[in-house]
């Protein structure tokens, strides 16, 4: 045992050294004890990790009441064009929101994801802020949501550890539901939808949770091992592909489960305190959608539990599962035209405040959400009949929008703006166009990268705002190279498909 574990410490050493986005770490879920971290608390991107929140958000308002498994889920033509993956829904069209929960397990639907932000939130913007202030009450501290689906965005991050959390809550406050997470493949109108979780059936005692890729992040995957009485959660990320990945999670389940405590008979509520709020009133099969977003409940935590380390010694809560471990009981809000969101920040690479204030929810107004997003707030304004002013692009050229002017008329958007920036690897990025809503950005970014093949296969897309008059606009662009010439030979593949495009120093 002793030389299975020196290899499996030192073969992920070697990992994290061989591939800066190597993270892993291994928590006993009986306990709360680190078992194993290496990285742990380094900022990564989450990719389709981030469905696991959204999951959340969804299993939180069926036990409240506020939807139910037979509630339908409309398709704006936002999520309806959402890249892939997809389940493909047209847009006008509906699905159950079991049908929901099981394309996101399985298929990691992108357009479920948004349709199920738009639901509950109003808008897939408002429904990232609300996923974000639910990860602070959770005890993630470094975890911020651009987005429901994990698509790629250079603030949208989050650590080891902070997956490691939401892994424990989900198993332990909606056990309930939790059982989704075990299934393999589900019924979607007439076909049969596989997932990507390649070890469960495979390594005894995995139930479940989920895994995701981008670009950016690498191969992601968050486990959850039952057996014998003996329950971890263990996170790797930054694999170099899915079989790399999930044999590094055999590795380190196979080194760390017999480490882990057995839970003793009745004695199974530990980590996380169950949500003990009321219950909604009872829901018809299929009730109304919701005008606005869903209240959050107010919630309180008591002090923070102190934990053992991996070392044996008292840490704190942090260090296992932090503020989850804290007895947070959920009471109904007492204003329900009040949304409790976290205090927003100047700029998105300052973590949010854990400091909770209430924001009233307009009642005729687009929500105030941070202008650097993938997801657009044209679907909140149509729900609530704004019909906004169409805006001409401007033209896709370096001279026609100068840097320095624009630094000088907005310098905190566009300090926002290139912190985003500088998040992604690569000294130099190409412009494709500057379009009036981030929307349209994301659309000419999408065709861009379905059109260019392998020529933009190690890039990033971003949108990055401007002002030009009393309009703003978005950048589309791709970041990640590492020369110019490669920026250069990018543009000129570009232009072959009748794309405008530059390339930028950063």
């Amino acid at each position: 045992m002793a030389g299975a574990l020196t290899l499996t410490i030192t073969t992920g050493s070697a990992q994290a050294a061989k591939n800066p986005r190597h993270a892993a770490i291994v928590i006993d879920a009986n306990t709360g004890k680190t078992l194993f971290a290496e990285s742990a608390d380094a900022k990564r991107f989450p990719a389709s990790l981030t469905k696991m929140m959204t999951l959340y958000m969804v299993f939180e308002a069926m036990q409240a009441g506020r939807i139910n498994k037979n509630t339908k889920i409309p398709f704006s033509k936002y999520a309806a064009t959402r890249p892939p993956t997809k389940i493909g829904v047209p847009a006008g069209q509906t699905i159950s929101v079991e049908d929901a929960i099981m394309a996101l397990i399985t298929r990691s639907a992108n357009d479920a994801a948004a349709a199920l932000g738009e639901y509950l939130g109003g808008s897939e913007p408002r429904f990232a802020q609300m996923m974000t202030a639910k990860a602070r009450r959770l005890g993630m501290r470094s975890t911020t949501f651009r987005n429901a689906s994990g698509l790629p965005n250079p603030n949208q991050q989050t650590t080891a550890r902070d997956m490691a959390i939401l892994g424990i809550a989900l198993r332990q406050h909606y056990p309930q539901y939790y059982g989704y997470f075990g299934r393999s493949s589900f019924q979607f109108r007439g076909r049969t939808i596989n997932g990507h979780n390649r070890l469960l059936g495979r390594v005894e005692g995995v139930d479940g949770i989920k895994t995701g890729y981008v670009n950016a992040s690498g191969y992601n995957l968050v486990t959850s091992v039952n057996r014998d009485g003996r329950r971890i959660v263990a996170v790797v990320m930054g694999g170099s592909s899915g079989a790399s990945r999930d044999a590094a999670m055999t590795r380190l389940i196979q080194a760390h489960l017999p480490k882990a405590t057995p839970s003793r008979r009745g004695s199974d509520a530990l980590l996380i305190a169950r949500n003990d709020a009321p219950a909604g009133p009872a829901v018809a099969a299929e009730p109304s959608p919701l005008p606005r977003a869903v209240p959050l409940p107010a919630e309180r935590a008591d002090q923070p539990v102190l934990v053992a380390d991996a070392s044996g010694s008292a840490g704190s809560a942090q260090d296992a599962i932090s503020a989850v471990i804290a007895r947070q009981k959920p009471v109904p809000a007492q204003q329900p035209e009040m949304l409790a969101l976290a205090a927003p920040t100047p700029r998105p690479s300052a973590p949010v405040s854990s400091q909770l204030v209430a924001i009233p929810t307009p009642k005729a107004s687009i929500p105030n959400v941070d202008p650097v997003t993938t997801a657009s707030a044209n679907t909140a304004a149509s729900r609530m009949g704004l019909a906004p002013k169409p805006v001409a692009a401007v033209r896709n050229e370096p001279i026609a929008v100068p840097q320095e002017n624009t630094r000088q008329q907005q310098p905190e958007q566009t300090a926002v703006a290139m912190a985003a920036a500088a998040d992604v690897s690569g000294a130099w990025a190409i412009q494709i166009g500057s379009l009036p809503s981030e929307n349209q950005a994301q659309e000419m970014l999408n065709k861009a990268a379905q059109q260019a093949g392998s020529t933009l296969r190690a890039t990033s897309p971003m949108t990055e705002t401007f002002n030009k008059g009393n309009n703003t606009f978005y950048r589309a662009r791709f970041v990640g190279f590492d020369t110019k010439t490669a920026a250069w030979d990018a543009c000129a593949a570009l232009k072959k498909k009748n794309f405008s495009c530059y390339a930028i120093a950063r």
